[in-house]
């Protein structure tokens, strides 16, 4: 099951740099429906990703297929993340916004929303693009952790 603090165990201070540039900050959250989270931001380039563990839905990947799937227009399996199974979404091509979840069990996962900043904006990148690397990251730590 996935437990504590997910500021201090999905991302270490120098990845965050690395993933948001210097100036990053991190904020522990909670996310009432799905469990503890925590944003990481960097204010000067508006770049930011919240992480949630997902334990208190009980559901898993399976609840993006029935709650998210029909209402987002772009809906995707993707390949597994570090060979759990994941899906990432968004509403448009040209959102700057986009959710990568990871089914570590049929009733926990990890759900990644990230935003790329101005830089990213002006680069053309794709927030799904990030997401993606992002959560292979976490996953990585978390199995490194486990």
């Amino acid at each position: 099951m996935l437990s504590g603090d997910p500021c201090v165990e999905a991302v270490t201070e120098e990845q965050a740099k690395e993933l948001l540039g210097e100036g990053v900050q991190h904020e522990p959250q909670q996310a009432p429906e799905l469990g503890p989270s925590c944003r990481w931001s960097n204010l000067d380039t508006g770049a930011a990703f919240r992480l949630s563990y997902d334990v208190n839905t009980r559901e898993g990947l399976s609840g993006g297929y029935r709650n998210v799937e029909p209402q987002m227009p772009i809906f995707n399996e993707i390949e597994p993340v570090d060979g759990f199974p994941a899906v990432e979404y968004k509403k448009s091509e040209d959102d700057l916004t986009c959710t990568t979840v990871v089914g570590l069990a049929d009733e926990y996962g990890l759900l990644l929303t990230l935003t790329v900043g101005q830089s990213g904006r002006e680069k053309g990148n794709d927030p799904c693009d990030g997401g993606r690397i992002v959560m292979e990251q976490i996953v990585s730590n978390l199995k490194a952790k486990a």
